[in-house]
């Protein structure tokens, strides 16, 4: 399958075009380009959540999902098979706290994850992926991957 490249693919999101099941096989070095798109939280109408959730979002808000396909790759970018690249069950950050009904994050909680995440790129980007990849951009942010 051939996927789009990321502006293309941010373009397709945000016109409601991009029909495949899969988030596309990007690589690390796509990710300060999904970066530059991420800080942008406007709804978008569909995107991909992995086929063993039966959840499904109330929303999908662009930049969350862009981080999502961030996580994609930092999980699992070696991974060919496209069922096996999603890093949860869907695109949404939630505010643990041990209950069923799991607060979604604010779109405060959404910016504050986006710096976590550039701030991890851009202190890691010049090392070896394989070696800072395991580096959780969430880690102590109380925020976690539906």
């Amino acid at each position: 399958m051939i996927f789009p490249d990321v502006d293309k693919f941010v373009l397709m999101l945000r016109k409601g075009t991009y029909d495949s099941m899969f988030i596309p096989a990007f690589k690390p070095e796509d990710i300060e380009r999904l970066l530059y798109y991420a800080s942008d939280f406007s709804s978008i109408k569909s995107f991909p959540i992995n086929p063993i959730s039966s959840y499904m979002p109330r929303e999908f808000r662009l930049g969350e999902c862009l981080l999502w396909t961030i996580e994609s790759i930092r999980l699992t970018y070696k991974e060919p098979d496209g069922f096996k690249r999603f890093p949860s069950r869907v695109p949404e950050l939630i505010i643990p706290g041990g209950t069923i009904q799991q607060p979604v994050a604010t779109i405060t909680d959404l910016n504050r994850a986006w710096a976590l995440y550039n701030k991890w790129w851009t202190d890691n980007n010049a090392s070896d992926f394989d070696e800072f990849r395991s580096v959780n951009p969430l880690e102590g942010a109380v925020l976690m991957w539906h």
